[in-house]
């Protein structure tokens, strides 16, 4: 008998995970929530990268007299690019479904949680000789700061944006900050980051940061770092946030950007015998093994 393998989470790490299982012979079943591809394929990687093809290619244009080309002032249709970008994350996402039907692995389209030997979706057991826990993150709020508030968003919601914002107010100048930071800066958006370390893109080479950091303050980004958010004077049409050192800076969106947290709580991990540690993280030995095993 084919040992049975339930995957919780069909993100990057789970739709292989499942894949591979399949490919072994196994019986195998992968349990996602929202889309598969998780994070990446559908509000991180894919859909940026989209994105910022279109910026760089209008950078391009922008300077194309400078390469002895003319070309007409280019005008940005911001909802055409965010229509391309859902139409390459789409194609991917149905190329993972694809994938997972070639080699038989039963996808189910709900919430999981763990109870024994089962996983419970959608009012059905899906028993398991072994379990593969793929949650994944999510961007993590600051807790003083409205996340409900429509002029506040994550990195998910700016990738639903239907117009260019006026003014974006980026909280964390880490890697997802700068990128969306130098996507709107290129799309005529006046873009302020703030970043609480003496440096932006902490951990990345001094030189690339140098280096980035030049050219996209050439083109208008205020940067403030060694500078954390004070307060938010809250209203319908625009925020009014206050910096430590009492800099006041207007916004018509403020994308807070400061990391992810686990989803590993409230799944059920915890009652089956996994550890999971003060982050959230699960605790795993050298082989990826949890404290069930």
């Amino acid at each position: 008998m084919s040992p049975r393998v339930v995957v919780l989470g069909g993100g990057p790490a789970g739709d292989v995970a499942a894949l591979r299982a399949a490919q072994l012979g196994a019986e195998t079943t992968m349990v996602e929530r929202a889309e598969l591809g998780g994070t990446c394929l559908n509000w991180g990687c894919i859909p940026t990268k989209s994105l910022l093809a279109g910026a760089d290619l209008l950078r391009k244009m922008r300077d194309a007299a400078d390469f002895g080309i003319r070309v007409a002032p280019p005008e940005i249709d911001f909802p055409r690019m965010m229509e391309r970008k859902e139409e390459v994350v789409v194609k991917m996402r149905n190329g993972v479904d694809a994938a997972c039907r070639r080699h038989k692995v039963q996808v189910i389209k709900a919430q999981g949680a763990i109870d024994g030997d089962a996983v419970v979706a959608d009012g059905q057991r899906y028993e398991y000789d072994h379990l593969i826990v793929c949650v994944g993150t999510e961007p993590a709020g600051l807790p003083f700061i409205d996340m409900a508030h429509p002029r506040v968003v994550t990195s998910n919601g700016i990738l639903r944006l239907e117009r260019v914002p006026e003014h974006l107010l980026v909280i964390g100048g880490g890697v997802v900050g700068c990128e969306f930071a130098s996507l709107f800066v290129a799309l005529g958006a006046r873009v302020t980051v703030v970043e609480m370390l003496p440096q932006i893109l902490a951990g990345v080479d001094q030189r690339i940061v140098q280096q980035f950091r030049r050219l996209v303050e050439r083109e208008g980004i205020v940067f403030h770092t060694g500078r954390t958010l004070k307060s938010i004077e809250y209203g319908d049409a625009a925020l009014n946030a206050q910096l430590d050192d009492g800099t006041s800076v207007p916004c018509d969106l403020m994308l807070v950007s400061v990391g992810r947290r686990s989803q590993t709580r409230g799944i059920g991990l915890e009652d089956a015998g996994v550890a999971i540690d003060d982050d959230d993280h699960v605790i795993v030995d050298e082989f990826l093994r949890t404290a069930n095993q």
